[in-house]
C-alpha cells in the first residue's frame, strides 16, 4: 500500500486481521508471514491498559486508521481494507470522511 503518508497516522489491526490467512509483518525485512509465535505474541500483549492498544474497534472492522496528528480513528471492513492495501496507486485519506482516493480523486474505500 503505497501511501505518501495519505494524511495517515496510526494504523490499528484488530484481533480478526490475525486470523487471515498469508498475512504478512511489515516490520520483517523480508516482508515475510508473521510466524506463529509473532502472533501469538502480538495476541498475548492485546489487554487492557496495555500500550498502543485500542479496545474500541466496530465488531466487523478490520483495521483501523488515525488521521496523521489528532486522535480521530476511521475503521474499515475486510472488503475496504483490502480495497486500501492492494491498490497499487498511491492513496490519500480524507480528513473529514475517512475515504481513500487516488490522486485522481477516484474513491478507493470507505470507512465504517
Amino acid at each position: 500500500m503505497p501511501l505518501n503518508n495519505g494524511n495517515v497516522g496510526t494504523i490499528y489491526y484488530t484481533a480478526a486481521y490475525y486470523e487471515l490467512e498469508g498475512i504478512v509483518n511489515p516490520t520483517n525485512p523480508e516482508y515475510a508471514p508473521y510466524t506463529a509465535d509473532e502472533i501469538g505474541a502480538i495476541k498475548d500483549g492485546a489487554v487492557e491498559g496495555a500500550e498502543g492498544y485500542r479496545f474500541d474497534a466496530p465488531a466487523n472492522a478490520l483495521i483501523g486508521m488515525t488521521v496523521a496528528d489528532t486522535d480521530t480513528v476511521y475503521w474499515y471492513d475486510a472488503v475496504n481494507a483490502a480495497a486500501i492495501t492492494s491498490h497499487a496507486d498511491p492513496l490519500t485519506m480524507d480528513t473529514a470522511t475517512g475515504e481513500f482516493v487516488t490522486a485522481e480523486g477516484e474513491a478507493v474505500a470507505k470507512p465504517l
